[in-house]
């Protein structure tokens, strides 16, 4: 009787001891965890696989991409200014007859060209029209007032000639790509009278390069020629007609006004004519 006892204790004893079996919640975390590793894992594969296509992309593209097409030349205006004079030298004559030789100010127009495109630019020439002319006479009578008539960096041959007319000037400046470079051209006479009348201008400036379809408008100018001296009105002394030296204030005034860049000898020119309307 004592054995069938003893087996019935081992076997209840075994039956106590089993292992415990993992729960709900830790299949759930695990599963979890198995998901995550699964969308990581498909994740970097399609990260992987984009990268990579995008490489072969731009590899084929920069084997079959054409090569770059040259811009050409390209100029533009930077700056276009009128304010400076240049001292030149210009036959004088007094009567008509020679009476040596002098150094005149003259008008300079001043350009700042840049060359944008991939290939050198040539300026083969530069056109100057002259929009508008006008004369002013001398309000003190006396001698031979001979006309003006120039041969400096351009000529102005006939100033009594109806506007507009042009003048070109033959010139050949290389300008490399991505430079900067400045042209200036004196506008002035080549024969000066002691006794002088004026003569105001307005002057549209173009430059003609080679291969442009078409002129570069690089400004406008308003200049006088010849330049006068100081004391070139207040010196006039005789004056027949007192209305004259206010005419000729209100004449300047007007053709200040016009658009364009213009010199700093306008200033000193009204400023002394005002005085000389004054005394009037």
């Amino acid at each position: 009787m004592a054995g069938p006892s003893r087996a019935r204790k081992s076997r209840k004893g075994a039956g106590g001891k089993r292992a415990r079996q993992p729960g709900v919640a830790e299949n759930n975390e695990s599963l979890a965890l198995q998901r995550e590793s699964n969308k990581t894992a498909r994740r970097a594969f399609v990260y992987g696989t984009v990268f990579t296509l995008i490489g072969l992309c731009f590899t084929v593209y920069q084997q079959v991409k054409p090569a770059p097409v040259p811009t050409g030349p390209k100029l533009e205006v930077s700056a276009f200014s009128a304010e400076k004079l240049s001292r030149m030298q210009a036959d004088v004559l007094d009567l008509g007859h020679p009476a040596g030789k002098d150094e005149v100010d003259s008008p300079v127009l001043d350009v700042v060209l840049k060359n944008t495109g991939d290939q050198i630019a040539v300026v083969s020439a530069v056109d100057f029209t002259f929009r508008y002319s006008e004369k002013v006479e001398l309000c003190e009578k006396g001698g031979d007032v001979i006309e003006i008539a120039g041969h400096y960096d351009v000529s102005i041959p006939f100033p009594d000639r109806p506007t507009p007319f042009s003048i070109r000037r033959e010139v050949r400046h290389e300008i490399s790509p991505g430079k900067i470079e400045r042209l200036t051209f004196a506008v002035g006479v080549g024969k000066v009278p002691l006794h002088s009348d004026i003569w105001l201008y307005q002057i549209d400036m173009r430059v003609v390069s080679d291969g442009a379809a078409k002129a570069l408008h690089a400004g406008t100018g308003l200049i006088v020629a010849p330049v006068p001296h100081e004391g070139y009105f207040l010196n006039q002394k005789i004056i027949s007609d007192r209305s004259c030296p206010a005419d000729t204030l209100n004449r300047v005034r007007k053709f200040t006004a016009m658009s364009g860049a213009k010199s700093t000898v306008f200033e000193e020119m009204l400023d002394e004519l005002t005085i000389f309307a004054a005394r009037y």
